[in-house]
């Protein structure tokens, strides 16, 4: 088929977590997919980690999934450009205008 190239990854048990964000704005939602425990975690280290993938490829409107283990750990195992926002699309949608409106402004006026 014409395959290069394949990330392959452990499997990781845990609970998925589901996220949506648009960078440089306060919108950030997330959620249990699955799993039985729903184990707590530090949702700042999950804004951080999403954050931090997204800034790397460049991403300003993401979503994205990470598994949280019993003891808490996050690991991001996935990264959307421009996911559905299904649980908060009204809402997200508002601020996804909003900054591509901004975004547009900076590029007509040059500072990006």
């Amino acid at each position: 088929r014409g395959i290069e190239y394949a990330i392959l990854q452990k499997h990781l048990d845990g609970d998925t977590i589901k996220f949506y964000c648009v960078r440089g704005t306060s919108f950030f939602y997330w959620y249990y997919l699955n799993g039985i425990n729903h184990t707590k975690f530090d949702l700042d280290k999950l804004k951080k980690y999403a954050d931090v993938s997204a800034e790397k490829l460049e991403l300003t409107i993401y979503g994205g999934d990470a598994i949280v283990s019993a003891e808490g750990k996050i690991s991001i195992i996935d990264i959307n450009d421009w996911p559905s926002f299904a649980l908060k699309r009204n809402e997200a949608s508002k601020i996804i205008a909003g900054t591509i409106i901004q975004m547009a402004n900076k590029f007509y006026k040059g500072i990006i």
